[in-house]
Parts: C-alpha cells; structure tokens; sequence
C-alpha cells in the first residue's frame, strides 16, 4: 500500500465542510474590505497569476531587479513556477503548528534575505494573523500579499 508523505498541512474535515456548505458572496462583496476607496480590482484564478503579475510591476519599477518573495513554507511549488521563470528569490519561512508565521524565525530570516513581499495566506478558513504580518512588513520594509481566498486571488490596482 503506498504512504503519502506531505507537508502540506491537511484541513479539518469540518473546514472542508464549511467551504462547500456557504452561501456564494458576489465579487463586489467579497472585495470591498481590500478596496474602501473603491479602487479598481481584478480576479485571479490563482495565485501563480498574481505572483506573475506582482513580479513583472516589481521589476518596471526597480530597473529590472528580481524582487524577494517569502512564502509559508507548506506552499504550494507548482504556485511558484511563474516567479522562478523570472528568477525571483523564493524563500519559504517556517510555520507554527497553528499555520501561523514562526515570527521568531522569521525575523532571525529578515537578517539574511529580506523580503520585498511577504505572503500570508487564510488556510481553508484560518484566517492568518494579519495584524501581526502588517507589523512585520512595516518592520522590513516589505509588501503584503494576502492569499485569502481559497481558489483565487485578487488583484488591486489604482
């Protein structure tokens, strides 16, 4: 019998349940807390677009320049590929076991490879600790990407 080995962390069978058993909030719903001034907004399928999209801004406004990605370390690799395409700098920061930022580590890891964008994902209903990612990004001068949707991400532009 074959033995999966992951570590990806796996959702709760009552977060499964959750995510299919909601009632469907409109697009223009579900973006309004990133969007108060009512900025322009754009669905992405998946995260890899908007890494793509994000790394190409990053480089016409920094003369060319790979930008420094971090991301949880459970990440999906395949999400990834557009940014090494780039050859952007991936670097996966630890996890606690809540899927919550190491942040102890994390800034042990700020003293060797700062971020440019720093990536906090909401996992199957966990809402990650955004407070806390705000004060870090702030601390290494960095921009926060939100992964909060399960299946898309959305993009916002002035």
């Amino acid at each position: 019998m074959p033995i999966m080995i992951s570590n990806v962390p796996l959702p709760h069978w009552s977060e499964l349940f959750n995510s299919i058993a909601r009632r469907a909030i409109n697009d223009e719903d579900l973006a309004l807390p990133w969007r108060p001034n009512g900025e322009r907004w754009l669905w992405l399928s998946r995260a890899s677009f908007a890494f793509e999209i994000i790394a190409l801004w990053w480089k016409s406004v920094e003369d060319d320049q790979a930008p420094v990605f971090w991301i949880p370390d459970y990440f999906c690799n395949q999400s990834t590929e557009p940014l090494r395409s780039m050859k952007a700098t991936i670097c996966f920061y630890p996890v606690a076991d809540n899927l919550q930022p190491d942040w102890e580590k994390c800034r042990e890891m700020l003293k060797t490879k700062p971020p440019n964008f720093f990536t906090l994902v909401h996992y199957f209903g966990r809402v990650g600790d955004a407070g806390s990612a705000r004060k870090f990004c702030d601390e290494a001068g960095a921009l926060l990407i939100e992964d909060a949707i399960s299946t898309f991400s959305l993009l916002i532009f002035k």
